[in-house]
């Protein structure tokens, strides 16, 4: 057994596979030719029903043929690695779910992803963490991919604290963190980095505004255009969103 373990989800500085180049989505004319959607799951079953549907309802709605592309195998793995590697210009869609979470159990350290300190691996964030940051590197080299920065007070991350009889400060959070984090802005640019909370499931060690606060604290030396893509253009960009929502302010202070 290898010293590296994976965690393939959304949540733990995942690679999100974007589902379209941003300088694509935002021209007048897209799409201008049929769209390719890589299904993880096998015909005929109940997500490959519900990819149907949706694609059948996008295919209306914006006037262009919406492709279902049948690609099952290894847990999903087999149509995020089609998607991670297409063309970033928005005509290849990845359709998936669950099943990433899965595939460190199945596929082990050769899975890119969020750092695993469980089990085996509990106690070995040392060892574990040069091959992971080898891995983001070279996850970065894919312009289809963009990256999620949260999920890291997960109990799979391997950091205990949620044992404590005090939760942490969010200084404390930002040095545990700091590592990882940098790690994937550096990989990727801000441009291709987002922050997330990861609420409900991360407040099992920390309060939600602890968490915001220690974000904020890894951002400190970054630019202001760097910390409008980390806290809010990334993910604007990504999810085709036009403004914020009403009564959203973002305070950038430190706390």
């Amino acid at each position: 057994m290898t010293a590296v373990g994976t965690v393939r989800r959304r949540a733990i500085l995942g690679a999100a596979v974007a589902l379209a180049a941003p300088s694509t989505l935002r021209t007048q004319n897209y799409p201008a030719r049929p769209v390719r959607v890589v299904n993880a799951y096998s015909a005929g079953g109940t997500a490959d029903v519900v990819c149907r549907v949706l694609c059948a309802g996008l295919s209306m709605r914006m006037g262009q043929t919406f492709t279902v592309d049948n690609r099952p195998g290894a847990a999903g793995t087999v149509a995020a690695q089609i998607g991670a590697h297409a063309a970033p210009d928005g005509y290849t869609l990845l359709y998936d779910a669950t099943g990433q979470s899965v595939n460190p159990s199945l596929f082990g350290s050769r899975l890119p992803g969020g750092p695993l300190g469980i089990g085996p691996f509990a106690g070995r964030q040392a060892e574990v963490f040069p091959e992971w940051k080898r891995q983001i590197l070279a996850l970065a080299a894919l312009p289809n991919v963009v990256v999620k920065l949260g999920g890291l007070t997960m109990y799979v991350t391997g950091f205990d604290f949620h044992r404590r009889p005090q939760p942490p400060g969010s200084a404390e959070l930002a040095e545990a963190w700091r590592p990882y984090i940098e790690t994937c802005i550096e990989a990727f640019g801000a441009a291709r980095c987002m922050f997330e909370s990861n609420f409900p499931v991360d407040k099992g060690m920390c309060s939600y505004p602890i968490l915001w606060n220690a974000l904020k604290r890894l951002a400190a030396g970054a630019g202001a255009d760097e910390k409008t893509a980390l806290f809010s253009g990334t993910a604007m960009r990504v999810y085709r969103l036009t403004r914020l929502p009403d009564g959203l302010a973002i305070d950038l202070a430190s706390r």
